[in-house]
């Protein structure tokens, strides 16, 4: 989709797909992962109306210039990430923001987090900050992903909620997704992650 498109309706039923812009696709099957975006398309498919599946999470991090071991282990307390990368750079993370008014803008949240991270870390202080920013995380309200197809649409499957563990998980996920796809299933995930599973919580 290009920048400013928006997905505007999903229809598993038909097959179809459009998009602000007035485009519209047709397909065979899909698969859902659009980061936070991806809870309001399934809510709109609920019938009957059920919870909110999903919501966004603000995070805020930084990355800092500083001459530490790259095999210096990855510190984490309190929510608070300190992780030295081989380029001279240490990431420093993140804040978790369930309310906030700019979804992509750094505040003093994180120069908070940074403090604590010299605190935490002697050898960042003075460390130049190279780099700030901000995103949103989907967490599912069942907190863990969302994974696998729609219980109400065969031809639609969904892959988002990670939240925390998209990163380590990312890959295996998607395996699951296409392997259930083309009916050569090669992985099991805990029940918990299944789209239907979810989605049976939603309605209760």
């Amino acid at each position: 989709v290009e920048e400013g498109a928006e997905v505007s309706s999903l229809d598993p039923q038909r097959g179809r797909l459009s998009l602000s812009d007035g485009r519209v696709f047709h397909f065979g099957h899909c698969i859902l992962s659009a980061g936070v975006e991806s809870f309001g398309l399934i809510d709109r498919l609920a019938h009957p109306a059920q919870a909110p599946s999903g919501s966004a999470v603000k995070g805020q991090a930084a990355l800092l210039s500083a001459d530490i071991d790259p095999a210096s282990p990855i510190i984490f307390t309190d929510g608070l990430y300190i992780v030295a990368h081989e380029d001279g750079h240490v990431a420093i993370g993140s804040t978790s923001e369930n309310r906030f008014d700019e979804p992509h803008s750094t505040d003093g949240q994180l120069d908070v987090l940074i403090r604590r991270a010299e605190a935490m870390a002697p050898a960042l202080r003075g460390a130049q900050v190279i780099e700030r920013w901000a995103g949103l995380r989907p967490k599912a309200t069942g907190r863990g992903p969302i994974v696998g197809r729609h219980p109400d649409y065969n031809n639609l499957s969904v892959l988002s909620g990670g939240f925390k563990v998209s990163f380590g998980l990312a890959h295996a996920l998607a395996r699951f997704v296409i392997d259930d796809i083309i009916g050569r299933p090669t992985i099991d995930l805990p029940e918990s992650f299944a789209c239907a599973h979810h989605i049976a919580a939603l309605r209760q």
